[in-house]
């Protein structure tokens, strides 16, 4: 059941700002942190005050040694079925980023260079690039728990709109000006077991999402590689002469990522690497992507 039947709103479900969904499973959908950091959007300007501000607090504690405080912060970001997007096709799963995995997410920031070095400073959705065992479904769910607060107020607005029913519910939530978890009442709708939905605007989730481990490997890590094969004449590159009597030498980016694989695993940790020796090209890839959202809004 949808929450237009659920609340027998007469309206049709690509009239509402916010994705209709099942509420008896999840939805294949998620919400995009990139576009939700570069997007003049003025509810995406107000999530993004959120995320900087919980990812701003969990790096200076980091800094200061304080991994349990760190930790303490990032343990909070649990599962989340109130949304009832993710992967799993039968009753919502919310699998979140659990205890253990929570834990070697927790880790894989806590021991990467990128963010002692400053590579990555207050962009939650970097940890997608570099960050082991984090998908877009966790990153979902772990972005989800840090803007709760604003997805409540977008909910209660529309609520108040569309006159469904709500009814008073605790919720934790980030509060980004005191830096740290609280918990109030508010007035939400709820599913038939009595739990509190969120409704999320259609335009945070991922549509074609660019900023990805696999677009940095491939357009930009091996485009390098690509250019070194050529310039360093190695033996997969092949040659041919013009009929200006030129030689023109070329090799794909595919048989350079089978070259290299053979020697070197091409994940995250190497993604990582890479970043931190040649931050110009992180950081072209991140323009990128970032010009391509600001040009479609």
């Amino acid at each position: 059941m949808k929450i237009s039947e659920k609340y027998n709103l007469r309206v049709s479900s690509e009239s509402l700002s916010f994705l209709d969904v099942e509420l008896d499973k999840d939805n294949y959908h998620f919400i995009n942190s990139f576009y939700i950091a570069n997007s003049d959007d003025e509810f995406c300007v107000n999530c993004n005050l959120y995320m900087k501000s919980f990812f701003k607090d969990f790096l200076i504690q980091l800094q200061d040694n304080n991994e349990e405080g760190a930790y303490k912060l990032f343990s909070h970001l649990r599962e989340i079925n109130n949304i009832r997007l993710g992967m799993s096709q039968n009753e919502p799963q919310g699998r979140g980023i659990g205890k253990l995995n929570a834990e070697e997410i927790f880790n894989a920031i806590k021991d990467s260079e990128l963010f002692k070095e400053g590579v990555i400073a207050d962009e939650v959705s970097d940890m997608m690039i570099f960050v082991k065992n984090l998908d877009k479904d966790k990153m979902s769910d772990m972005v989800a728990n840090i803007i709760k607060l604003p997805l409540i107020q977008y909910t209660m607005e529309q609520c108040a709109s569309l006159n469904i029913e709500c009814v008073d519910c605790k919720v934790e939530y980030w509060n980004k000006d005191m830096y740290a978890w609280e918990t109030k009442t508010f007035a939400l709708p709820v599913d038939d077991k009595g739990e509190f939905i969120l409704l999320v605007p259609r335009s945070i989730l991922i549509q074609r999402n660019k900023y990805t481990f696999g677009d940095f490997l491939w357009k930009y890590v091996l485009t390098y590689y690509q250019e070194m094969y050529l310039r360093d004449d190695k033996d997969i590159v092949n040659h041919r002469t013009l009929k200006s009597g030129d030689d023109k030498a070329t090799v794909s980016k595919k048989a350079v990522y089978d070259d290299m694989k053979k020697t070197i695993l091409l994940d995250k940790d190497f993604a990582a690497k890479f970043a931190l020796e040649h931050p110009d090209k992180f950081k072209e890839f991140k323009d990128y992507c970032s010009n391509s959202i600001k040009n479609k809004d």
